[in-house]
């Protein structure tokens, strides 16, 4: 083909798309004006800057028990974030004395609960020495996808293995 039958095509794809943004943008709503802004940030618990929690607290005290100002630098510390662990549900259960296998643990498997979580529960039972290496265990043997809710009985002397074939229904 010619090249003006290409340049055609590209100004009608233009022409087109500057109408269909037209009519996208005449629809819009007007834009806020900065008081709307400052409306809209109070109503959702923005705060302005200056007002920091030491302007409010400080404007929350009685005049009457005015200190002399003193400069204080704040000071910076880092602290660890904090992230929740999974709930542990592991209840340690004595076999009967007729077996010698020793103790077992009763794993308890909910809705919702990740392999991760449970290797968590299983590390903070000490069955396994880490969660993380008995997660990625359990995802490379394609044991993560056949965890089922339930409660499952544990040796405590069980491998890795054992207890991912426990844990899978194998």
């Amino acid at each position: 083909m010619k090249l003006k039958y290409y340049l055609r095509g590209l100004g009608i794809g233009i022409l087109v798309t500057a109408v269909i943004m037209g009519v996208t943008q005449g629809s819009r709503k007007e834009t806020l004006s900065d008081r709307e802004i400052r409306e809209r940030a109070a109503a959702l618990g923005m705060v302005e800057p200056g007002n920091s929690l030491a302007d409010l607290e400080a404007a929350e005290t009685p005049a009457a028990t005015e200190t002399p100002a003193v400069a204080e630098t704040p000071a910076v510390t880092e602290t660890p974030a904090v992230t929740e662990s999974p709930e542990v549900t592991v209840r340690p259960t004595q076999k009967p004395a007729e077996e010698e296998k020793g103790s077992s643990y009763t794993l308890e498997i909910q809705a919702g609960d990740s392999s991760y979580q449970v290797a968590y529960r299983l590390q903070q039972a000490g069955l396994v020495a880490d969660a993380r290496d008995f997660d990625n265990y359990l995802c490379s043997k394609g044991y993560d996808r056949k965890l089922r809710t339930g409660s499952y009985e544990i040796p405590e002397t069980a491998t890795e293995e054992e207890i991912s074939e426990i844990l899978g229904g194998r």
